[in-house]
């Protein structure tokens, strides 16, 4: 049915000569959809519908409160059709966003990641949520509420596009509902990204519940400890295969030849990254131990791990710079301070501490054992959550012993 369509029938005062259906839920977003042009070029009735009509070949559509909402006629067995009312004002008001997100389902941490890269603080955003006159659909379109709140870029605004269920309505057939890019250009969009649906932005392929670790802090923060920690706790009480990048072992390897300016910092982020979310692509656990001062470079290797349908858990270590000083064995605070070492992070060149961590954790006020545990728990449960395997294979303790902070 389409809104486009002329109907040559009666004029507005022979409308109440017209039988009459009434429509309400599932029936009631399918006329939503055809007045905004999204269900092709007619629509069918149910048995239900027809009997309503009692042959004649002209009826209107009315809301339960006799709003009349179109009109329609019967071409064979379609139906064509034209707006009299709008079931719900126009939505599309105002400026067209910048991009909009179609949301199928509460969306993974991997889709917010997704979003995230795609935004900036000037954009116009809208989360079109696809959702039925149903308890659940106002629940999601509360949550997905809640979840642009919680944007810190950007400008959001969350619009209900009504949604059928799977099955037909009491009066309406259910037609083939639109693609997103359908959706999104409806609501005067031009770019958009699905999310809740788990298909992810890169290939889909089964989660064989792979993770990257990704630990990120100072120098001296205990971020490499914990990683070696964590690496031994998962090697004792799993048998999910392990790997440790850390930073010291790439530079060596994967890195050399790169510098420790900005650029070189990032270049060296970005392949260990990669690598990781390889990895983490093929089931492993796999966790990185790099300074990573710069939040686009850290969103770029959660996207990575995302688009290889792998897990993402960044761990700021979020250690104090004066006890990273403290102790400092090496001297290089000192000496970055006298200006022997250029670019060194938090002395001469930023940190940009992360705003939306997994987990955060001050080594100089968490004990590396405690530390370790709240790092497992979270991998235990993000693959429960999953349906993976869990990674708990027998009880214990963690291998970890005594303090031993790497920089």
């Amino acid at each position: 049915m389409t809104n486009d369509a002329q109907y040559d029938g009666p004029a507005w005062e022979q409308i109440s000569e017209l039988p009459s259906i009434v429509v309400e839920g599932v029936d009631l977003d399918l006329v939503d959809l055809c007045q905004r042009g999204l269900t092709g070029s007619g629509f069918q009735l149910t048995e239900n519908g027809l009997a309503q009509l009692g042959g004649k070949p002209a009826f209107v559509i009315r809301d339960i409160e006799a709003t009349p909402l179109l009109l329609g006629r019967m071409e064979g067995a379609m139906a064509s059709t034209e707006t009299l009312r709008p079931v719900e004002p126009e939505l599309t008001a105002g400026e067209p966003a910048d991009l909009a997100v179609v949301v199928k389902g509460l969306p993974s941490h991997a889709d917010l990641a997704r979003v995230d890269v795609l935004m900036h603080h000037d954009m116009r955003v809208s989360w079109l949520v696809l959702a039925g006159r149903t308890r659940s659909g106002r629940e999601l379109v509360a949550q997905i509420q809640s979840v642009a709140d919680a944007q810190p870029k950007a400008e959001h605004t969350v619009v209900r596009v009504p949604w059928p269920g799977d099955a037909d309505g009491d009066v309406l057939r259910r037609p083939v509902l639109p693609e997103p890019a359908a959706v999104a250009q409806a609501f005067g969009a031009l770019h958009h990204v699905t999310v809740g649906d788990g298909d992810g932005a890169g290939p889909s392929t089964q989660d064989r519940g792979g993770t990257v670790v990704f630990f990120t802090g100072l120098s001296g923060s205990g971020k490499s400890t914990l990683a070696k920690a964590l690496r031994d706790a998962v090697e004792a009480r799993s048998d999910r295969p392990v790997n440790l990048l850390d930073g010291d072992d790439v530079r060596r390897m994967l890195s050399a030849g790169l510098g420790f300016d900005e650029a070189g910092r990032a270049a060296n982020v970005r392949r260990v990254s990669w690598v990781a979310a390889l990895l983490a692509g093929n089931g492993a656990i796999a966790i990185t131990a790099l300074i990573a001062p710069f939040a686009d470079i850290r969103a770029e290797a959660r996207t990575m791990a995302s688009n290889l349908n792998a897990d993402f858990l960044e761990v700021w270590v979020s250690t104090p710079i004066e006890e990273c000083e403290r102790r400092d064995r090496k001297g290089l605070y000192a000496l970055a301070r006298a200006g022997q070492i250029p670019n060194f992070t938090g002395i001469d060149s930023p940190y940009q501490a992360p705003t939306h961590a997994d987990l955060v954790i001050d080594t100089s006020t968490t004990s590396m054992t405690d530390a370790v545990e709240v790092v497992f728990a979270e991998l235990e449960a993000r693959a429960v959550r999953r349906g993976t395997d869990a990674l708990t294979r027998t009880s214990g303790s963690h291998l970890y012993q005594g303090p031993s902070y790497d920089i």
